[in-house]
């Protein structure tokens, strides 16, 4: 049910409830006869008319505005109410509020330009630290590139981990290529998309770079036809050509001794501006990571609408308050007639089973002990709803007849086992996808994974639901997840290492390690800096590539 006024995934929840309108039309027909005819009608063949009229008062005129109006649109507006109008959706509960973010930082040569101060690379490591400030708790990712492209570090909700890669990187760490290579922003992307391909919710993947050829801007619209993900970009550098400064703090020259100059690659950032992606330029303040940060949310927002798993959200409630206001019309001085003694209760049923469905078996539990003043105005669940939006989640949990709420309400205040024991009672894909969280957080793993599975049996392939339960897994210990996890690691893939393997030590741990565990051992067990070891790393992968054919 659309039409050019209306959002285009208008439609009702309970269409059923339009059937209320249908007795309205005949009580409007009796409202304006009782009125037009049958007020004075037995009287105008007993009286004459000249005496009627001074008998009676406002002669033969139409009143205005009378009771049976007020009732009869209070009753239209509950109909349309409880009808359940929606047209936009609401995120699952438990969804994360902040995307996933993978920062793609440009190292070719052109970033040591001087036209911006210090450099393009040094701004932008500026601006790549403050950006992981405001992202505490959100899951990042660095990768760099170049004539190729390199993962530094995966997706870890630790900005200090990030942090003591990033003083480290230079243009120098990128594996020598000829100046023309153009710069790898597919395989940048394609690397990005690896990194997120696992996450539930979609995420973003920002550029902080000085440009690219124009050609290159094809691959973010390939990009964005086949991912959920969204590419921003941030660009470094003026129009102007710029001097490249040496990592001595020479300026670069080339064979002839001239300054080598970079200039900006605005051809690649016009067309990809051209084709709708979002683009701006680093600022000197922090306008330029708000509108970063307001994007993100508004990419997350978007996904999480239009996810197909998330509710329908009621906006019903809305005609509550109108429906109301019309009510108490009937009760005015000289309204308090027939038409209001007779629709008066049946209306404040109505609205009173506005938004949700009554849970009758639940208030005879409860009794008139706990019955409150704000059970008049809306049900339990809008109520506990109201109250799970300001954060009273303790006081929503008292109130919401849906164990699936009441569950969730309880996980959010940390009663994760009588979580638990709500979530028990919801037999669908999301009352099981919860009730392995809340068996996660009681460190009930092996419970915990076949909720997953449950979940799974009730809705294949949901990619929540996969990703929690390869989480899980992984912290089961090795007892109870058998022998078999501890062997996926090649010890022939570890001696390939470019540091060797020390004889003599042998690594117990009772789950596998995550790569970004891998790269804390690392950095622990080598003498050298971070800088030598992502170039030994980009080295590696780099001759890797190199003998695939790409």
């Amino acid at each position: 049910m659309t039409g050019g006024w209306l959002p285009a995934d208008f439609h009702f929840l309970r269409p059923w409830a339009l059937w209320g309108l249908a007795p309205l039309l005949p009580l409007l027909w009796l409202a304006v006869w009782h009125e037009g005819k049958g007020r004075l009608a037995a009287w105008r063949g007993r009286i004459d008319p000249h005496l009627l009229a001074a008998l009676t008062v406002g002669g033969g005129r139409r009143s205005g505005l009378r009771p049976i109006h007020t009732l009869l649109l209070a009753l239209a507006l509950g109909c349309v109410g409880l009808a359940g109008p929606a047209w936009q959706r609401e995120p699952m509960p438990l969804t994360e509020d902040r995307a996933p973010l993978v920062v793609a930082l440009d190292l070719s040569p052109s970033m040591d330009a001087v036209d911006v101060s210090p450099t393009r690379l040094e701004r932008a490591k500026l601006k790549l630290r403050a950006l992981l400030a405001r992202r505490q708790g959100a899951r990042t990712a660095l990768l760099v590139f170049g004539a190729s492209a390199h993962g530094v570090l995966p997706l870890t909700e630790d900005p200090n981990l990030l942090l003591t890669y990033v003083p480290s990187l230079s243009t120098g760490l990128m594996p020598p290529a000829p100046a023309t290579t153009p710069k790898a922003t597919a395989d940048a992307l394609a690397l990005a998309a690896r990194m997120l391909e696992k996450e539930p919710i979609p995420g973003s993947v920002l550029f902080l770079t000085d440009g690219f050829e124009a050609a290159q801007a094809r691959d973010f619209v390939d990009f964005r036809a086949r991912s959920r993900s969204e590419p921003l970009l941030l660009t470094f550098g003026g129009d102007a050509p710029a001097p490249l400064r040496g990592g001595d703090g020479s300026y670069v020259t080339g064979p002839d001794g001239s300054r080598i100059m970079a200039r900006l690659g605005r051809a690649g950032l016009e067309a990809a501006a051209a084709g709708g992606f979002w683009l701006a330029s680093s600022t000197a303040d922090d306008r330029d990571l708000d509108a970063v940060e307001a994007r993100l949310q508004r990419h997350l927002a978007q996904a999480l609408a239009s996810d197909p798993a998330a509710r329908w959200r009621d906006e019903g409630i809305w005609l509550v308050l109108p429906a109301a206001l019309l009510l108490l019309l009937s009760f005015r001085p000289g309204w308090t007639v027939r038409w209001g003694q007779a629709l008066a209760l049946p209306l404040c049923a109505l609205l009173l089973g506005l938004g949700a469905p009554a849970d009758t078996a639940r208030a005879g539990e409860q009794g008139w002990h706990d019955w409150r003043f704000a059970d008049l105005w809306a049900s339990r669940d809008q109520q506990g709803r109201w109250q799970f939006e300001h954060g009273q989640f303790d006081a929503a949990a008292l109130s919401f007849a849906d164990p699936l709420w009441r569950g969730i309400a309880l996980y959010r205040a940390g009663r994760f086992e009588a979580a638990a024991d709500a979530f028990a009672a919801v037999d669908s894909a999301e009352g099981h996808y919860n009730l392995g969280n809340a068996l996660a957080r009681l460190k009930r793993y092996p419970e915990a994974l076949a909720a997953y599975d449950q979940a799974l049996a009730h809705r294949p392939g949901w990619p929540q639901a996969l990703a929690n339960r390869t989480l899980v897994a992984g912290l089961l210990p090795r007892d109870e997840e058998g022998v078999a996890r501890e062997g996926e690691a090649n010890p022939d893939e570890l001696d390939q290492s470019p540091f060797g393997k020390k004889k003599g030590r042998k690594l117990t741990r009772r789950r596998p390690l995550t790569e970004t565990e891998i790269t804390r051992l690392w950095l622990a067990r080598i003498q050298v800096s971070p800088a030598g070891f992502l170039k030994n790393k980009f080295a590696i992968q780099a001759r890797q590539q190199r003998e695939a054919g790409r």
